[in-house]
């Protein structure tokens, strides 16, 4: 099976629409996998060349860079301290244990509760799936495909992203 399409959607609703799992199956399934993940899961990850650059250079041209993901919050803060780029975030909203913020929508809206009055003109979400490119659309937010990540091109154009880049470079020329 392509362990892919499971990346992006709240874990629970994968394993109901790709793995045929009722609810409560589904339920039990995320509990085993959030075992492994925070033990040995979130040292698996690997930063894609560039990244890291990419963000120092619009942390000091002056940006605010924010995680908005589907992935429970305490465990993408332990994915980025393990990666040791924890530091270069001004805000880190993820999914609740509980599921009562699970969607893309949710945890921009929580996110963006941490900046105040914001222009979301001038905010962009760069993002690797079709929950990233739809989530942005519910907050009424730009979405720039990372074709480096996750999704295809295609999915990512049918979604509505305003562009794709290859390389997280890239972002250095589309945003000022």
């Amino acid at each position: 099976t392509d362990k892919r399409k499971y990346i992006g959607p709240p874990l629970e609703a994968s394993f109901m629409a790709y793995a045929n799992m009722n609810e409560s199956e589904a339920d039990e399934a995320t509990v085993y996998f959030r075992a492994f993940y925070k033990e040995k899961g979130v040292k698996m990850h690997r930063v894609y060349d560039g990244v890291i650059d990419t963000l120092k250079e619009l942390k000091q041209r002056g940006k605010k860079l924010i995680i908005a993901t589907s992935k429970p919050q305490p465990l993408a803060e332990s994915i980025l301290k393990w990666n040791d780029f924890y530091q270069l975030f001004d805000v880190i909203s993820g999914a609740t244990f509980d599921g009562t913020r699970s969607t893309k929508e949710q945890v921009l809206n929580h996110a963006l509760s941490f900046l105040g009055e914001i222009d979301l003109s001038s905010c962009v979400l760069v993002g690797d799936s079709k929950s990233d490119a739809l989530g942005a659309k519910k907050v009424k937010m730009d979405c720039i495909g990372a074709l480096y990540g996750f999704g295809t091109k295609n999915e990512l154009e049918e979604n509505g992203v305003i562009c794709t880049i290859e390389k997280p470079q890239d972002l250095l020329n589309i945003i000022d």
